[in-house]
């Protein structure tokens, strides 16, 4: 089990949210009733999707700028290469945060499926889509 991930600064977490891996990210605060209620569920979601996400946890109260634009804690929310993919917010039964996860995790396969061609597209439109194929330099490397 890789674990949850205590994010220690906003360098530690722009690396993260750029990651090719989503993030699903808890922005929780000692302080709040909810957040602590919710550390259960977050653990065991962070156990069945072990192998598609890296979860995270962000303390508001020790890291303010890394949770502009949060309104209520707890605050879910998921990233993909940079791009926030969504975000569900509250204390909610084990049940629902998984549904509202996977499909959160879920919104990921639209955007590959947005960004990348079809299979059949003829290959005059292919290089009208990501442009002409560049030749590779050769790296001069010794085989033993």
């Amino acid at each position: 089990m890789r674990g949850i991930i205590e994010v220690e600064g906003a360098r530690s977490f722009e690396m993260l949210k750029r990651w090719p891996v989503p993030l699903v990210v808890d922005f929780w605060a000692p302080r709040c009733q909810p957040c602590l209620a919710m550390r259960p569920a977050f653990k065991k979601m962070a156990a069945k999707y072990e192998r598609e996400a890296i979860f995270a946890k962000v303390n508001t109260d020790e890291h303010p700028e890394l949770s502009k634009g949060v309104v209520c804690l707890p605050t879910f929310a998921v990233f993909w290469c940079g791009q926030l993919l969504g975000s569900t917010v509250g204390a909610k039964p084990l049940k629902d945060f998984d549904s509202e996860l996977s499909q959160l995790l879920s919104k990921k396969k639209e955007i590959i499926n947005w960004n990348y061609p079809p299979e059949d597209m003829p290959r005059e439109e292919l290089e009208r889509f990501w442009g002409k194929p560049r030749k590779r330099k050769s790296l001069n490397v010794k085989r033993l």
